[in-house]
């Protein structure tokens, strides 16, 4: 699977975004920086793991909070 990260404020994403989001996401996610947003592709881990990551991210109030999340099909 793979996701998109976007701002929702529609602000390019940032290195800080692209940065913070590496330090959350444990080592089985590929993390690509590209097009103003991140792109996230699960390799061999599960999609619903990435969710709640992201939820977790989210609710620590950091400046992933800009971030919103959509999976390419």
């Amino acid at each position: 699977d793979k996701f998109e990260i976007t701002r929702v404020d529609g602000v390019p994403v940032t290195i800080k975004n692209f940065e913070e989001l590496t330090t959350i996401l444990p080592s089985s996610y590929k993390l690509d920086l590209a097009d103003n947003k991140i792109i996230i592709m699960t390799v061999g881990a599960r999609t619903e793991n990435l969710i709640l990551l992201l939820k977790l991210a989210y609710d620590a109030k950091i400046t992933v909070d800009l971030l919103d999340y959509s999976e390419v099909v």
